[in-house]
């Protein structure tokens, strides 16, 4: 007994990209065109969402395009595990009783903050200066030693909380303050 003749099958010529979101009906993302790779990128998406895919084989070269059935549907929540880019431009400026920083700002539009951590003469690792980040692009630390010198690096946080690895250290030796 003979299987089926696979030159009567056919061959797609393409295949066409759905995605639907809650109780939303399916939307085709390649409307360009049917892709010709089976691979897709949905580029479009948003973290923490959930998302329903399916994938429909077309034949045919030019419009209206003949869709087989849907193939199983695959559920994608894409979770946002990239930290943000460190922050740049570190610059310090003593004054007397303070330190002031400040840096640029972030270009992620996930930013939530800043982390600003400082290590003193006496301590051997950095620690932060607060519990939350700063939203701010600049810090005064008033909590310096007239002549000591401390040492000054940043991180920055994302809204899921990834963070960034920290800026290189910049020192600066605290000024005494006015009589």
């Amino acid at each position: 007994e003979a299987g089926p003749d696979p030159a009567a099958t056919p061959v797609p010529s393409g295949y066409n990209v759905y995605r639907s979101q809650g109780a939303e009906p399916p939307r085709l993302l390649n409307e360009s065109g049917p892709e010709k790779d089976p691979r897709f990128e949905d580029k479009a998406f948003a973290f923490g969402e959930t998302y329903r895919y399916t994938v429909r084989a077309v034949l045919g070269d030019a419009p209206p395009y003949l869709e087989s059935a849907d193939a199983e549907a695959a559920a994608a929540s894409p979770k946002d595990t990239f930290p943000p880019a460190p922050p740049a431009g570190l610059k310090t400026v003593a004054g007397p009783g303070f330190i002031s920083l400040s840096w640029e700002d972030g270009r992620e539009a996930d930013l939530a903050g800043f982390r600003v951590w400082r290590k003193a003469p006496a301590e051997e690792d950095f620690r932060p200066l607060m519990d939350a980040p700063v939203r701010e692009t600049n810090y005064v630390d008033r909590a310096v030693r007239s002549g000591a010198r401390y040492a000054y690096a940043l991180s920055a946080l994302d809204k899921t909380g990834n963070e960034s690895r920290r800026t290189k250290a910049v020192s600066e030796t605290a000024r005494s303050p006015r009589p």
